[in-house]
């Protein structure tokens, strides 16, 4: 991932650009689509990385438009496409797609696929458009992976009282809940009319994607994060403690939520279940990581209506990255952020895969207070109904101090204004995707 971000905008609709994706839709804080993209996946069902050729972005009064070519080649495919994105007032946004196998290829998809952030639409009602119009709605609790299949159009209301319709031709639409797999959003899926896996038909193939969003009662006006931390006392949250921590000596694989779901029959019976966690289904980009963490808090929660009485274990907590980010820094702060998003999710134990040796010493640090209580700490700038996680804490109190962890999860230094249960206040100052430490 290499290209800078661009923020475009269509009326009182804010859309980032980045890597020839369409990123979080929003007016003000609430975010309406998390991901808008086109998706090659491999024979094993990896998503291929594409080369970004020849990008142009014209923004103006009225709307905005983008074009680019994408390529993407690995051993066994070798695809190509144009896309052009044409956004015009009063809220419609059209992607065009038109793209072939260069030579015959090995591959399970080409296609354009769209996040919905879970965050953003579970409890709300959706209609999908199949041979007679459907309704449902997006749970809160990981029920099933598919809910609709070969439908062309997509309705629903975010909970900021903003509407969108999907709609595709050329193709048909799958609907998942993506959880299952470690990402938090449910995700539209399509495939161009190839014969997939063995593709061998070189022709060029089209897909018009067609986002309608209606704004018309704009929600509150956006603000800036306050970054503000706020520490409580122990008796607010008396079953919050710090997991144990460990570091898998030969990292292996990890599964899908998935997998163990398929057998919950099970779970009813064990003192412990354990699953693992890998947040890099979809891609592999630093943004990605740090929204799918709220999937880990998902299935934490289902796992618990399920098998009430058992204690929760990650089994392997995987940081998997393509070779762009293989000596990434940003890796610290994930580990954090990941540890604090478990301990609220009530899980007692976790391992992680493959680390850095920073990420391993302060698992290390972090391990020795094992089973120690967690004091309740909120932080204001994560009260958003973006996907973007930004920032991340963890507060203990030992010996009649308090230790607070602090993690920036952005490129950017930051100040954030820490106040204990005393009425003390204090500002921290982190450097990007640092970690830091402080008695208070």
């Amino acid at each position: 991932m290499s290209e800078p971000t661009n923020t475009l905008t269509l009326g009182p609709l804010s859309v980032d650009l980045e890597d020839g994706e369409l990123r979080y839709f929003r007016v003000g804080p609430f975010e309406l689509i998390r991901r808008v993209y086109f998706s090659v996946r491999d024979e094993a069902w990896r998503t291929v990385v594409p080369e970004i050729l020849g990008l142009k972005v014209s923004q103006k009064l009225d709307g905005f438009t983008v074009d680019y070519q994408g390529r993407c080649r690995t051993a066994t495919l070798d695809f190509e496409y144009q896309i052009q994105v044409v956004a015009t007032l009063p809220g419609l946004i059209t992607v065009s797609a038109a793209g072939r196998p260069l030579r015959p290829s090995l591959a399970n998809r080409f296609g354009f696929c769209v996040l919905l952030g879970a965050q953003a639409v579970c409890g709300r009602e959706f209609e999908v458009d199949l041979p007679q119009r459907k309704a449902l709605v997006f749970p809160y609790k990981l029920e099933q992976v598919v809910f609709a299949e070969n439908f062309k159009a997509l309705k629903y209301e975010n909970s900021g009282g903003m509407t969108a319709e999907i709609e595709l031709s050329k193709s048909d639409f799958g609907l998942e809940d993506q959880r299952f797999f470690g990402d938090s959003s449910f995700k539209l899926f399509s495939g161009m009319r190839y014969l997939y896996p063995q593709v061998s038909e070189l022709t060029e193939k089209k897909q018009v994607l067609r986002l309608t969003v209606d704004y018309k009662s704009p929600p509150p006006q956006a603000t800036k994060d306050p970054l503000e931390v706020t520490i409580g006392n122990p008796s607010q949250t008396p079953s919050l403690f710090m997991p144990s921590l460990h570091k898998l000596l030969a990292a292996r694989r990890p599964q899908f939520f998935l997998d163990g779901w398929t057998h919950r029959e099970s779970w009813a019976a064990q003192s412990v279940v354990s699953w693992d966690f890998d947040p890099s289904v979809n891609l592999y980009d630093q943004k990605t990581f740090a929204e799918n963490l709220d999937a880990l808090r998902d299935q934490a929660d289902t796992v618990k209506d399920l098998a009430p009485g058992a204690s929760l274990a990650l089994g392997v907590v995987s940081y998997r990255t393509n070779d762009s980010l293989a000596a990434d820094p940003f890796q610290n702060a994930w580990v954090l952020a990941a540890i604090a998003t478990a301990s609220r999710a009530g899980i007692s134990e976790i391992s992680f895969g493959s680390l850095s040796q920073e990420s391993s010493l302060l698992l290390v640090e972090l391990g020795n207070f094992a089973g120690v209580p967690l004091l309740p700490i909120k932080m204001s700038c994560e009260a958003t109904q973006s996907g973007e996680r930004k920032y991340a804490g963890i507060a203990i109190e030992q010996d009649s101090q308090i230790l607070v962890y602090l993690a920036n999860l952005t490129e950017l230094p930051t100040d954030l204004l820490v106040t204990v249960s005393d009425g003390k206040t204090h500002t921290c100052h982190l450097m990007a995707y640092q970690v830091g430490r402080w008695e208070l």
